[in-house]
């Protein structure tokens, strides 16, 4: 079964930190290829500089997830560095209050006070 895992390439976007930062180390442990996006540019290119030094596949893309260039310039990166996107973990958190809900492209679906954005 890992060994199937090699082929996989993954897009976690809140990466930086938290539950993205682990669930990262934890499927490039099993030789996923990941693909790193989050604000913070330091501790992305560090996690990236982490898992690559440990063996694994990893490519760090500053990204806003409010903002939808930002997102499509992600998943073009990923695409023309691993190939196929197998799967994507989206653990960034955006919040929003009212006066902010009419800048976002895309729709937003609010769950547990998150949110979660698709386009």
């Amino acid at each position: 079964m890992f060994q199937e895992m090699r082929e996989i390439v993954g897009v976690i976007t809140g990466a930086t930190s938290g539950i993205g930062r682990a669930s990262a180390l934890l499927l490039a442990q099993y030789g996923v290829k990941i693909v790193l996006a989050g604000r913070d540019e330091k501790r992305g290119q560090e996690l990236q500089d982490e898992i690559s030094s440990n063996g694994g596949s990893a490519l760090f893309v500053k990204t806003d997830v409010s903002k939808y260039e930002s997102v499509k310039n992600l998943m073009g990166k990923a695409q023309s560095t691993f190939g196929t996107i197998h799967y994507a973990l989206n653990n960034a958190v955006l919040w929003l209050c009212a006066s902010m809900s009419a800048h976002v492209n895309g729709d937003v679906i609010f769950i547990d006070g998150g949110s979660s954005l698709g386009s």
